[in-house]
């Protein structure tokens, strides 16, 4: 299970300028070689194939932990 937390900035929901300032917090989140990064709007999705869906899973989590080092910045 994951751990909650606090959420210390944030933009108005609706606001006109929200999705610019969500796109210029979020252009640099690290992309990889071994899964997919999707955005749309304010939303962000990993995910990863392999025919072996552990495996898949080992990669969509290493993405994850790297995404959580990148928000820690």
């Amino acid at each position: 299970m994951s751990n909650c937390f606090n959420i210390l900035a944030r933009v108005p929901q609706g606001s006109d300028i929200a999705l610019f300032f969500y796109n210029v917090f979020t252009h640099d989140i690290q992309k990889t070689l071994f899964s997919e990064l999707s955005t749309y709007a304010d939303d962000t999705a990993t995910g990863a194939s392999h025919e072996n869906p552990v495996t898949a899973s080992k990669m969509t989590q290493r993405h994850l932990n790297i995404i959580h080092l990148w928000s820690k910045r």
